[in-house]
């Protein structure tokens, strides 16, 4: 079994928590991808498990 790189992320309160860089990966991906939209992260347990992506189109 190979295990994932981490990455050490900031948060508000001065503490840190490791986040899979392949997760870190996925949601920047998500967002380069979007012009108009949402991305949502789902936490369980304090680990990511879900990413929804909703895409806007806007016509003029």
């Amino acid at each position: 079994m190979q295990h994932a790189a981490k990455a050490e992320v900031e948060r508000n309160d001065a503490a840190s928590v490791q986040v899979d860089t392949a997760v870190l990966d996925a949601v920047t991906g998500a967002i380069d991808r979007l012009r108009f939209g949402t991305v949502l992260v789902t936490v369980h347990e304090g680990k990511v498990v879900q990413i929804d992506t909703t895409e806007r189109r806007r016509f003029s």
